[in-house]
């Protein structure tokens, strides 16, 4: 019950758009998952966040690729 209380107070922060990229982020995380597209260290996947371009979403280090989902997705400022 704790974790949805969370999504749905991150989801009421953002943007409708930097809430469907981040579903769409998840999403690519986890089919490259599923298909065994991981090397463990190497891999990388992120998304500049529309209407921002200084900022981008990306898998936080502690989170194996099948874990990540749109509320544990990190966004990070390039300054």
């Amino acid at each position: 019950m704790e974790s949805t209380k969370k999504i749905a107070l991150l989801r009421e922060r953002v943007s409708d758009e930097e809430w469907q990229l981040r579903c769409e982020l998840a999403a690519a995380h986890r089919l490259i998952a599923h298909f065994v597209f991981v090397d463990m260290t190497y891999n990388h996947v992120s998304a500049r966040l529309p209407g921002e371009p200084q900022h981008f979403l990306v898998k936080a280090d502690n989170v194996f690729m099948e874990q990540v989902t749109a509320s544990n997705l990190v966004k990070y400022d390039v300054h």
